[in-house]
């Protein structure tokens, strides 16, 4: 029986490895969940032993570099010790953070969410990995039945309001700067709309910071709720969803063939550079989603896509085409065989 051991820090792969860690025979489990469950220094060195101990070492890829901290010690502690280890990229792009980049060459595994053309491209930065996609378990969610009305009722919505969620990052200047464009677009587009605020699980900014947001709000006319339930249990009750590229959420909304806006201005361009090596989003210049980038990330600009994407069946019928139903429980099954492929070879 393998020993494997799965390390990570930020929600995405924490929960991404923690679906794989269930159809595993007792793996060593050492996942933050964006900080949620603390990993002191007692939990890092059990971590290091059970590393050295071995068969195989599985870890997420958090951004930024400060959160990776506890990626970068089991690929560094595995390294050293020679054990086999590969790196799970949860979202398109994740295998190109450079803080990484001294732990590439030596990887014998890297899971991708990606399709052909990012898999070449990561293979110049892995050459002695086996690379393959296997797609996130989590998104598989997406596609299973929800309520709408309870969706609502989660997030304080009434049946008859427009409603656009506009999920946030980690970055809290940058958050409010794409927030105050959502509610002034909003407040141009027309009324009975609510504008629902969500914060990332890795964001760390005090929630009150972002309630002058709502004051904001109903000084322009327009019903700010900042709401403390997850995205993805608000998505399948939203009219439209507001978000900067590469967003999960945005992901979700386009599974359950809601209506996407990808927005963002200069500063939000560079930290997607940063998180995913591409100022672009993932579907951008397809049908999908609506984009506006650099000087198009404004209010009006915002507020007329709003308007648009209302009607608009060929943003619907990209979305089916470019994302089909998952199949449930395929994703781990993928990353399940990924990982016997490499130990066979060791074998």
């Amino acid at each position: 029986m393998a020993k494997i051991v799965l390390a990570a820090h930020d929600a995405g792969p924490s929960n991404a490895l923690g679906a794989f860690a269930k159809v595993l025979d007792s793996p060593a489990v050492f996942l933050a969940n964006a900080g949620k469950t603390y990993l002191n220094e007692k939990a890092t060195d059990a971590m290091r032993y059970s590393i050295r101990t071995a068969d195989f070492v599985l870890i997420g890829m958090s951004f930024p570099e400060a959160n990776a901290a506890i990626e970068l010690m089991a690929a560094k502690t595995a390294a050293e010790a020679r054990i086999p280890y590969g790196f799970c990229a949860d979202i398109p792009g994740a295998w190109n953070r450079v803080w990484f980049a001294p732990y590439r060459a030596s990887a014998s595994l890297l899971l991708t969410v990606g399709g052909v053309e990012e898999i070449a491209k990561a293979t110049a930065l892995f050459p002695k990995a086996y690379i393959t996609r296997t797609g996130n378990p989590e998104w598989e969610k997406y596609f299973l039945p929800a309520s709408r009305s309870a969706a609502r009722g989660a997030m304080g919505a009434s049946d008859d309001e427009f409603v656009i969620l506009s999920p946030g990052g980690k970055d809290a200047v940058l958050n409010i700067q794409s927030w105050s464009t959502v509610v002034e677009a909003a407040s141009l587009y027309r009324s009975n709309v609510a504008v629902v605020l969500t914060c990332h699980p890795g964001d760390r900014t005090p929630k009150d910071v972002y309630q002058s947001l709502a004051h904001y709000g109903q000084k322009l006319g327009v019903r700010v709720l900042c709401s403390e339930t997850p995205s993805d249990v608000l998505v399948p009750g939203v009219d439209v969803v507001v978000q900067t590229p590469n967003f999960s959420v945005g992901l979700h909304a386009m599974c359950r063939r809601v209506p996407v806006i990808d927005m963002m201005g200069a500063m939000a361009a560079e930290r997607v550079f940063e998180n995913t090596g591409t100022r672009e989003g993932q579907f951008a210049g397809t049908e999908a989603v609506l984009s506006l980038y650099y000087e198009e990330a404004t209010a009006p600009a915002l507020a007329q896509a709003l308007v648009s994407v209302r009607t608009n069946t060929v943003m619907r019928e990209a979305q089916e085409r470019l994302l089909p139903p998952l199949k449930q429980g395929g994703a781990v099954a993928a990353m399940k065989a990924a990982v016997e492929e490499v130990l066979n070879k060791k074998r």
